[in-house]
């Protein structure tokens, strides 16, 4: 150990290591290592700490002399720039990218082949001749370049994606990003001063930014920065303006009675009045001036420019005079959007539910062009436990960023995210779960404030027996279709004796019922056994080729051995799914149908239904199939003994010609032997 050391070379590289210690400790107790945000900055602060400790200018040099420090912070630097890079992707929710570490492997894999003596880096003049780099001082320029565009690229990142997202809540997160990378950079560049003074300010600085990183990472309900500012200009101007105005007009009142000939003032100079009078003017307009000032901050800093009174009467009324569930989402985004300024919003309404599902189908989306119209809760999930038992509203930025979420299937995270909204509130009525508000970002792109949330809150309370109607209203209008639609299809089954037209209809019929979906139905082969496709129909139908289906062979299979419709939400994971079967037919099935064609208790057929859409075929649509299924049992069932008759009239046609040939044979040969010959 070097005997000149100071406590301070010794205390500040311990100060370092004990600081990086305690966040990441923080950090494994409050998150562990299972996600990649929380693993990727732990590891971060490990390469960081040996690289600080390694790169001060006496500490570890001094107490271990015969370890080659400097050439440990080379190392470290390229690894800790290359960590910081792939933390702010992890940060944004991107995923790593290992092209990405390419530049940084090389850097480390020639420093390597350096070190082992392959080659010898070898010194640069610099232009002009002023000065030569020895090949360390070129290898340690070198690394701090690597780590520094690492560095450049991660600040660019993050400076994309706040352009790109127009959440302000994801803006906040990367403003405190920001802010804990500022801190960072400010310590160690205080660390690194010539100035030994500033080592133990820098030491702060940095474990502040640190500290900063952790909560950011911890805490997912970050304080608005923007909403801090503006609420802390507003105190000022509550607190300072009016005292400021009402002691104004105290004092202006005082000059003018000063000036006034006869007035008290004018003969006097006593402080005492003065300032009992300047008091007066405070106590009595301070309290209106505040209210005023108050209202007028609200306006100009929150956009507030409404009364909560107001807008809960006049929404109340609007949901209430409308019955249809299209008409009343498009009042509820009207009515919300005069009061907060919203850019859109949708109803999500409880079509069908069981104990297990909740399937949601969004109305009054507008313009917004969605990949599905219709969503899934499946219960126990974090989602479905928020919103049906908690009952709390839930930012779709919470949905991004909480631990809570992690477990969430991309799929399903991304069904909900193609909503593009901001914020979801539960509709409840009576405890019962009915549906969601959901509401797109604000015109002036400022975040919901906590006022305007229970604002929301209360409306989408007053939500809940308009939607029941609502729904109401709309179920008897889909089942007066539906109906229309079954009806249609009975009649041309009671009036055609034929298989093909009748299921040419049913076809068609079904098509038109489920649009985006693809339909097969298959018939049941007396001959060789089990099923074979009959038909197609629907979107991007492929042509009817032979396909075989053996009894309990993949979903169709299922359905005709169980003799049970099914709803499959995503088919591929379902443990009944055939690769050979609906693989070949439905390759693109996120969700399906598939319910038996049974006449006479005895199972002659099946419809599978299959969608792209993971929610598009749901409980309703099982049960309106299901009827389509009856009446194309009744349609085959018609026509098989349509043809059984056809069948056994032509054997009998065929038996009275063979009769009537043999009676005519006989009455020949007779004839011929009665004659003279």
């Amino acid at each position: 150990m070097n005997e000149n050391l100071t406590p301070q070379d010794v205390v500040i590289p311990l100060i370092l290591l004990l600081s990086h210690t305690l966040l990441a400790i923080i950090v494994i107790a409050r998150r562990g290592l299972r996600e990649r945000e929380p693993r990727v900055f732990v590891i971060y602060l490990a390469c960081a700490a040996v690289w600080l400790l390694a790169s001060s200018q006496n500490g570890l040099v001094g107490i271990w002399p015969a370890i080659p420090w400097q050439r440990v912070a080379v190392y470290a630097l390229i690894v800790t720039g290359v960590l910081f890079w792939d933390f702010a992707r992890a940060f944004l929710r991107g995923r790593s990218l290992v092209a990405g570490w390419v530049p940084a492997g090389v850097a480390v894999v020639g420093l390597a082949l350096s070190d082992g003596g392959l080659f010898v880096v070898p010194p640069v003049q610099l232009p002009g001749g002023t000065r030569t780099l020895s090949g360390e001082e070129l290898v340690s320029l070198l690394s701090a370049a690597i780590a520094a565009l690492y560095a450049v690229t991660a600040i660019v990142t993050t400076l994309v994606e706040y352009v790109r997202r127009p959440s302000p809540l994801h803006r906040n997160r990367i403003l405190y990003w920001w802010l804990s990378t500022l801190a960072l950079v400010a310590g160690l560049a205080l660390v690194f001063s010539p100035s030994e003074p500033l080592d133990l300010p820098g030491v702060g600085f940095h474990w502040l930014g640190g500290a900063l990183l952790v909560y950011t990472i911890m805490q997912p309900q970050l304080p608005n920065i923007g909403t801090g500012l503006r609420g802390a200009v507003r105190y000022v101007l509550v607190t300072l303006l009016p005292t400021a105005l009402a002691l104004g007009a105290g004092l202006g009142a005082i000059y003018i009675g000063s000036q006034t000939p006869g007035s008290p003032l004018q003969v006097t100079e006593n402080l005492l009045l003065g300032g009992a009078i300047a008091g007066g003017f405070v106590f009595l307009f301070y309290r209106p001036l505040s209210k005023l000032t108050h209202r007028a901050a609200n306006r100009l800093l929150f956009g507030h420019s409404y009364e909560t009174q107001a807008v809960v009467r006049e929404y109340g009324q609007a949901v209430t005079q409308t019955l249809s569930l299209d008409e009343m989402a498009a009042t509820a985004m009207e009515t919300i959007d005069r009061a907060l300024g919203i850019r859109h919003g949708a109803l999500l309404v409880v079509e069908e539910s069981s104990h297990s599902e909740w399937w949601l189908q969004v109305v009054g989306a507008g313009e917004v062009e969605l990949e599905q119209e219709s969503l899934v809760l499946s219960a126990g999930t974090p989602l479905a436990d928020w919103l049906v038992k908690r009952g709390d509203p839930l930012h779709q930025y919470t949905l991004d960023v909480d631990p809570r979420f992690a477990s969430m299937d991309d799929d399903e995270r991304q069904a909900w995210r193609q909503l593009g909204m901001e914020v979801f509130f539960p509709i409840r009525k009576s405890d019962s779960f009915v549906g969601l508000l959901a509401l797109g970002l604000r015109r002036s792109r400022r975040p919901y404030s906590t006022a305007e949330l229970s604002l929301l809150e209360t409306l989408a309370d007053q939500t809940a027996v308009a939607l029941e109607n609502a729904s109401l209203f709309d179920n008897a209008q889909r089942r007066a279709e539906q109906l229309a639609l079954l009806n249609e299809i009975g009649q041309v089954i009671t009036t055609s004796l034929d298989l093909a037209p009748a299921l040419d209809l049913i076809t068609d019929r079904t098509g038109s019922a489920f649009p985006g979906a693809t339909g097969f139905i298959f018939l049941a082969d007396d001959s060789e056994g089990g099923l074979v496709l009959e038909s197609t129909f629907g979107r991007d139908a492929p042509k009817a080729k032979v396909v075989r289906v053996k009894t309990e062979q993949g979903l169709v299979g299922w359905v005709v051995a169980q003799k049970r419709a099914i709803v499959v939400p995503d088919p591929s994971r379902d443990s009944r799914y055939s690769k050979k079967i609906e693989g070949k037919l439905a390759p693109e099935a996120k969700s399906a149908l598939c319910v038996p064609i049974v006449s006479q208790q005895e199972v002659i057929g099946a419809i599978l239904l299959a969608s792209p859409s993971r929610t598009a075929l749901g409980p309703a649509e099982l049960n309106l199939l299901d009827s389509i299924a009856t009446f194309a049992s009744i349609a085959i069932d018609n026509a098989r003994q349509v043809a059984a008759r056809e069948d056994s009239l032509r054997k009998q046609v065929a038996a009275l010609r063979i009769e009537i040939d043999g009676i005519k044979r006989t009455e020949h040969v007779a004839e011929i032997t009665d004659t003279d010959y």
